[in-house]
């Protein structure tokens, strides 16, 4: 038996040339509330139906009005009541990463896609190896522990007393232009503007303060060097 399958993958928060973002591939609007609808044209709606499967990576991110604003649209060019139209969906993603973005949300796990109608119908497949950890067990039980929310010890070498203890351990000797990916990541704004501050006076030399121009200056005769 032959069978043609034909699919296409999606992100939440990126897109390549072969991976296009949901909100591209599903025409999802940017504005999404409760009712929302996709509303992709005529000859988009015909390539859609082609589609035998939709994978959806980093599905935890993603917000359940837009998920549901696309079951719909699926449902309507499928003419087909079942979730997605019957159109077959993977959804990959850890719950225990990042959660959608609502904006004055107590609690974002309330706009993920576990709080879809349909999701106590969907099949799931649990991954438990730690791939990336692999070579560190002990990392790898720890980072799960945390995931589960249950009660954990951090290793001593991954605690600092103060701020500045922080910056050394990151940056040691003050040396902030070595050529790789450093950096420390904060839960505010507030505590990442500090932390900058604390930096910037650590910077050798004198302190050098450029202005910008909010309008361009016109001169009548072109400056020749």
């Amino acid at each position: 038996m032959h069978a043609q399958v034909k699919g296409a993958s999606v992100a939440s928060d990126y897109h390549t040339d072969i991976v296009r973002a949901g909100h591209a591939l599903f025409k999802i609007p940017l504005q999404v509330d409760e009712q929302s609808i996709c509303k992709p044209a005529s000859s988009y709606k015909k390539w859609l139906r082609t589609i035998d499967c939709f994978i959806w990576d980093e599905i935890s991110m993603a917000h359940r009005w837009a998920i549901d604003s696309v079951d719909r649209m699926l449902q309507d060019i499928r003419e087909n009541t079942s979730p997605f139209g019957g159109v077959t969906m993977v959804f990959c993603g850890d719950m225990q990463q990042l959660l959608p973005v609502h904006r004055f949300a107590k609690d974002p796990a309330a706009y993920c896609v576990k709080t879809c109608t349909w999701f106590t119908s969907a099949v799931p497949l649990m991954l438990s190896h730690n791939i990336r950890a692999h070579t560190d067990p002990e990392w790898a039980a720890f980072v799960a522990g945390v995931g589960q929310g249950l009660p954990v010890i951090f290793p001593s070498h991954c605690v600092v007393p103060d701020v500045d203890a922080l910056i050394s351990a990151v940056w040691p000797n003050g040396d902030f232009r070595v050529g790789d990916s450093r950096s420390i990541l904060t839960m505010t704004r507030e505590d990442a503007h500090s932390i900058n501050q604390r930096i910037i006076h650590q910077f050798p030399g004198v302190a050098d303060v450029a202005l910008s121009l909010d309008a361009a200056l016109v001169r009548a005769e072109p400056i020749h060097a």
